[in-house]
């Protein structure tokens, strides 16, 4: 099945499954982009002594792109505990599903949000990660804006 006959399986509209491929589509331009070096793939914790203690919720492009294909951004509500990271299963980044489909954009724009928030909460400031992070967000946005969805400024 296609992510557009999924949704329809699953109840949702014609403009649900529009908002999935132009999600899919904004993730697939910036796991091509140099920028997204840093964040094609999670933080190796074995390998990033500390990162759990200042990054609460890590999220990364290739999570974004799990979270599309299992439907996760067709409704979302995050509460994030504090004190842990949320990779690896740990539990503690708690994801309940309520919110209507309506909002799936705006999780995913969050999602790259809190990606460059992590990069900037764990990196000197200065970074060329920092630096990357920030522009692959700015193209983001402008992704979302091509496909015509209204983002936060």
């Amino acid at each position: 099945l296609t992510l557009h006959q999924m949704l329809l399986t699953l109840g949702a509209s014609a403009l649900d499954g529009l908002v999935y491929r132009q999600l899919a589509e904004a993730v697939e331009e910036l796991m091509e982009d140099g920028d997204s070096v840093w964040f094609r793939q999670p933080v190796s914790l074995k390998l990033v002594a500390g990162y759990t203690k200042r990054v609460f919720c890590p999220i990364d492009l290739s999570t974004m792109a799990l979270r599309l294909r299992n439907l996760y951004y067709r409704s979302l509500h995050v509460r994030s505990s504090p004190g842990g990271g949320g990779g690896g299963g740990s539990g503690k980044c708690q994801l309940n599903l309520h919110l209507s489909s309506v909002f799936g954009w705006q999780a995913f724009e969050a999602d790259i949000r809190l990606m460059v928030f992590n990069a900037v909460s764990f990196n000197q400031p200065g970074s060329d990660i920092i630096a990357s992070g920030k522009r692959l967000k700015q193209k983001l946005l402008q992704v979302l804006r091509e496909h015509g969805t209204a983002v936060l400024p």
